[in-house]
């Protein structure tokens, strides 16, 4: 099924789906945003953050076979590995970069009672979307009454934090030349673009020329359950993809 995936997915050459082992961000409780609510701040003093989750084997392990056959087809597509995991976006903002610390403490409250290690969600087909003369596939996944709660949940907890008016200085390197006009508005418009009735949970596994792409997506479909290994807090890298982990709550 050929539909949108969000421009955080996308690198020029590559998709980065998840950084390294890059240092955690310590946290510790009782800790609040600097000022309450949406302001105005030194866009130096920005950080573009991507709230997310981390699929267990049963998605990771379905994905690196189609992942595998995309780069038969096109050798300089990117494999998944510890650099490039495949995640859900909750939410993605712009945050002080001095409250990323409390942010964190924020973050892990609602996923104590949340609990993401207990969801068990459905990937439901695939779809694609051109990208310059390749296709980026993704698993559709079913946003199920518990996967939209903690979004909006977690939307609600980083409210307070978000600034407006991001702009490249906000976005770790990651080998662009500066930030993509699109990832800074997907960002600064997350909410409400693509939150609550607008929230959807694709995954990206690969890409490839769309002749390949076609190939899998014709093939039967059969759905699969999986579940949660981790969520954490990323900074965001220039093209709007998973850069660099701030936080994560198997570290907690």
């Amino acid at each position: 099924m050929k539909t949108a995936v969000p421009p955080d997915r996308l690198t020029r050459r590559r998709l980065v789906l998840a950084a390294g082992a890059a240092p955690l961000v310590a946290w510790s409780a009782g800790c609040g945003p600097s000022e309450p609510g949406p302001k105005r701040a030194a866009r130096s003093d920005l950080l573009a953050v991507d709230v997310l989750l981390l699929p267990d084997a049963a998605l990771i392990d379905r994905a690196a076979t189609v992942n595998a056959r995309l780069r038969e087809a096109w050798p300089d597509g990117f494999a998944l590995d510890e650099a490039h995991r495949p995640h859900i976006t909750l939410l993605q903002r712009f945050v002080h970069r001095a409250d990323v610390q409390a942010l964190s403490v924020a973050v892990a409250d609602v996923f104590r009672l949340e609990r993401p290690r207990a969801l068990r969600l459905r990937a439901t087909g695939f779809q694609s979307q051109p990208w310059a003369n390749l296709d980026v596939l993704s698993y559709t996944v079913e946003v199920s009454p518990a996967l939209r709660r903690m979004h909006q949940q977690i939307a609600r907890i980083v409210e307070p934090f978000t600034i407006k008016g991001g702009d490249a200085g906000a976005f770790a390197p990651d080998g662009t030349d500066t930030a993509n006009p699109d990832a800074i508005r997907r960002v600064e418009t997350f909410v409400p673009d693509a939150s609550d009735g607008n929230f959807a949970a694709p995954v990206v596994v690969g890409v490839a020329p769309e002749a390949a792409v076609d190939v899998i997506e014709a093939e039967r479909f059969r759905p699969f359950d999986f579940s949660i290994a981790d969520a954490a807090i990323f900074h965001l890298g220039r093209f709007g993809a998973p850069a660099a982990r701030l936080w994560s709550l198997a570290e907690v």
